[in-house]
């Protein structure tokens, strides 16, 4: 070993040339030597004047011999000396890994693992595991890869770098990132042993890894290790410093590396790794907020729906969102508050179409047009299968060129609802009373002057037992629907799509391509045909319908087009059956349409226009009345707040109550007379004949019809007609 010792202490340190080229001369000089090959390398001629470092080409027609240029060896401590022979260029010794041989700062990664990589530098190879960092929401991981990807390749400091570009990521300079086909992938690895003394050592500016400075020459050295300046024996393992685990084989030092974790913080504010392998930030402090919870450093948390806040060191910073309560929202959407956000958002309404008059059409995507089948219809389904689906029958009105909706029959998962003329209501074929609950699926009520069934899954259909109609869906069902109403995809001008797929032009081949079955009363409507109508019955028309041009409605006009609901008004007039007001409709579905918009309630009505009804003895006509109005049974402390909208009709004057359609003095709520008999007609005799029980099942279905109308609004509420 003493003899092993004395040669590296003896090792020559040789300067490195400049390795400029030298052109080299010929014996005879009287003459150049001509060639073809243009740009190629060829032999050297006899008489070149030549050495191992000695190239030819042929430039210009003539042969050219030159000595190459050799690399710089600056920073190899491990020149290999002797050269090899026949080698113009001593190189800086390379690896030998697992029976393959590497060349000097050659990188390669384990093909069983991809976050394991490999760095031969003069003779030494260093292996270490790529720690990942991953800062985005969304991380992106693939087989056969170390770290996830992040969409963009843009840097924290908001630069945004090329393909193949390497850059870095974060305040820990080891970390950096590389750019692949517009994803970043960012990791830290550990820096190479170095084979050179410590003085050597440069660390520059930016750089994550020191860097040998200088460089030597060694010997080469059989079965035997050169680290630095002292000798190892194969087989022999050492440790460089606290994170490093170095071993000779045969020749090549096998070392690694423990990766430390990435360092998120200032300069300022990393520890020294005093007895320890790897340095780390100094620990920040903990917040105690005032929910009771500790958080540490960093962490965010939502002190209420518009404070954010965030623990920083010990501190609690919050910081309050401002909202922008302009926000122009898109068509069919509305600024609301909705639960969980700070600000309002813009929220996609239930789309609405409506079925009025003689009859005309306003479908969910806004298309008004005009329909005068006499026969069965689908007005609205959805599309795939018969689990909801709405029928109209439509029927003559007063001449045979115009129809009115009669009923409609609303199929709702194998449950059938009729809704017919005067508010009568069957469900699967019997008459029901209100309010009538089908927990599974539905449930219906009486809504002042109009039925409205409410599904489960968000459908509410309004009718007012003459032939308004009103089905609005949830925006869950959108591209999902089909019939009259239209496809509901927020496009209007497709909305004639029939039900064999095509976009007809003329209503009347549109409306029957959704006939549903046949019977004897059906007519399809008359096509082209002109009606001539009396001048005195136009000139009524218009007086009726003018209401629509009046301070009333001043505000929808700002925001809604008239024309189309005036024209359906003047329609509906000159074909109305006498002692009917039927303008009415029209001016009901354009309000309807306008409350909407404006998220309103619309006083319009008037005793003398669409009629405010006279209300009975203690009662008073009010625009906005309590859908759930004070009785017997909830008066007092035993009320509960009304969640549905208030509606326009009568209501009782203060003092009274509503019992069975009448308004009666709160003291006599306590009256036998007002008391509930029971349920059942039971008495203390259990003898009855058959002819007395039906009587009395009679007088009980009665006497229910009664009950009912105390958990709605007085019968004469008028809140559409």
């Amino acid at each position: 070993m003493s003899i092993v010792k004395v040669i590296v202490m003896l090792y020559a340190v040789f300067l490195v040339v400049d390795g400029s080229q030298s052109v080299v001369g010929f014996n005879n000089t009287s003459n150049s030597i001509s060639c073809s090959n243009e740009g190629m390398q060829v032999a050297a001629p006899a008489g070149v004047i030549r050495s191992v470092c000695t190239v030819c080409y042929c430039r210009e027609g003539e042969i050219s011999c030159y000595d190459k240029k050799c690399p710089s060896l600056e920073g190899c401590h491990q020149v290999v000396y002797p050269k090899p022979a026949g080698v113009c260029c001593s190189p800086c010794k390379g690896c030998t890994y697992k029976g393959r041989d590497y060349v000097n700062d050659e990188e390669w990664t384990d093909p069983d693992d991809p976050c394991r990589t490999y760095t031969c530098l003069a003779g030494v190879v260093t292996s270490s595991v790529k720690k990942c960092y991953a800062k985005c929401k969304n991380p992106v991981s693939s087989p056969g890869t170390c770290c996830p990807v992040c969409s963009g390749c843009e840097s924290d400091d908001g630069f945004t770098y090329r393909d193949g570009d390497y850059f870095p990521a974060s305040r820990d300079k080891c970390v950096t990132c590389r750019c692949t086909n517009g994803t970043r992938e960012c990791g830290k690895i550990g820096c190479p042993v170095l084979n050179c003394q410590r003085q050597f050592w440069k660390l520059s500016a930016g750089d994550c890894c020191p860097h040998c400075t200088g460089s030597r020459s060694v010997f080469k050295l059989t079965g035997f290790c050169l680290y630095q300046t002292h000798v190892y024996r194969s087989g022999l393992s050492f440790k460089p410093d606290r994170c490093t685990t170095c071993e000779c084989r045969a020749g090549t030092i096998v070392c690694r590396v423990d990766t430390c974790p990435i360092l998120d913080c200032p300069d300022e504010e990393i520890l020294p790794s005093t007895g320890a392998c790897c340095r780390k930030c100094r620990e920040k402090k903990t917040c105690s907020a005032s929910d009771g919870n500790t958080y540490a450093h960093g962490v965010k948390w939502l002190k209420s729906v518009c404070n954010n806040c965030e623990c920083n060191n010990g501190a609690i910073e919050c910081t309050r969102q401002s909202c922008d309560n302009n926000l122009d929202c898109p068509k069919n959407f509305r600024l609301q508050n909705v639960r969980g956000e700070c600000c309002p958002v813009c929220v996609e309404m239930d789309a609405t179409c409506t079925v009025f008059g003689d009859p005309h059409y306003k479908t969910y995507d806004g298309k008004l047009y005009d329909f005068q089948g006499k026969c069965r219809y689908t007005l609205t389904k959805l599309c795939e299968d018969d689990s909801f689906h709405v029928i109209v029958s439509n029927r003559i009105r007063s001449s045979n060129l115009y129809s009115w909706t009669k009923n409609a029959l609303v199929k709702i998962n194998g449950s059938q609802i009729l809704l017919d003329q005067m508010l009568k209501v069957k469900v699967d074929g019997r008459r029901i009373a209100l309010p009538f609950v089908n927990k599974r699926l539905f449930d219906i009520r009486r809504d002042g002057q109009a039925v409205v069934v409410t599904t489960k899954i968000g459908i509410k259909i309004i009718w007012d037992g003459d032939s308004y109609l009103e089905v609005s869906v949830p925006a869950l069902l959108k591209k999902k629907l089909c019939g009259l109403c239209g496809n509901y995809n927020g496009i209007e001008a497709d909305d004639l799509t029939g039900s064999d797929g095509q976009i007809y032009f003329a209503e009347e081949d549109f409306g029957d391509t959704w006939l549903v079955g046949k019977d004897r009363n059906c007519r399809g409507p008359k096509r082209n045909v002109i009606r001539v109508i009396n001048p005195n019955q136009r000139l009524l028309a218009h007086q009726e319908c003018a209401a629509l041009y009046g301070n009333s409605f001043a505000r929808c006009r700002q925001k809604i087009d008239v024309r189309a609901y005036y024209k359906a008004c003047v329609m509906d007039v000159t074909d109305c059956p006498e002692n009917q007001q039927c303008s009415c409709e029209a001016m009901v579905a354009y309000s309807r349409l306008c409350e909407k918009e404006l998220n309103t309630f619309l006083n319009w009505r008037t005793p003398y226009l669409c009629g405010a009804p006279k209300c009975q003895i203690g009662a008073v006509y009010d625009t906005c009345v309590s859908a759930c109005p004070e009785t017997c049974a909830n008066h007092g402390a035993k009320r509960r707040k009304c969640k549905r909208p208030c509606i326009g009709g009568c209501r009782c004057l203060p003092g009274l109550v509503l019992h069975k359609n009448r308004c009666i003095p709160i003291d006599e709520c306590s009256s036998p007379k007002t008391k509930k008999k029971p349920a059942n007609g039971r008495h203390k005799k259990r003898r009855h004949s058959n002819k007395r029980r039906k009587s009395n099942n009679k007088n009980k279905a009665r006497n229910n019809k009664r009950e009912l109308m105390n958990d709605s609004p007085l019968d004469n509420n008028s809140s559409f007609k």
